[in-house]
């Protein structure tokens, strides 16, 4: 329902992950970049994390996959999320 949501808000949107769990951050910054809103980890939190790296510039929109998950290809990575699991992965190239 969120990524719904998301999709009716656009650039608009913007995800908050709270200080916890590394895979919390990372399921919010790859729910994030299947769309283009924007994304907050915690407050006044000024740390680079390595899964902020450069992926480049979008390939195309977000696709709903076989599995359950979403996905979107950038030019230097896949974002891949699983909603019902709460996980996000960023694969590289």
């Amino acid at each position: 329902q969120c990524l719904d949501n998301y999709a009716v808000t656009g650039t608009f949107t913007i995800l908050q992950a709270k200080r916890g769990e590394p895979s919390d951050r990372l399921f919010i910054l790859a729910s994030t970049l299947l769309r283009d809103g924007y994304f907050i980890y915690a407050q006044d939190a000024y740390q680079w994390y390595p899964e902020y790296r450069d992926i480049g510039k979008a390939k195309g929109p977000m696709k709903k996959e076989p599995d359950g998950s979403y996905s979107r290809r950038f030019a230097k990575a896949t974002v891949i999320v699983w909603p019902e699991k709460r996980l996000g992965k960023i694969v590289y190239k």
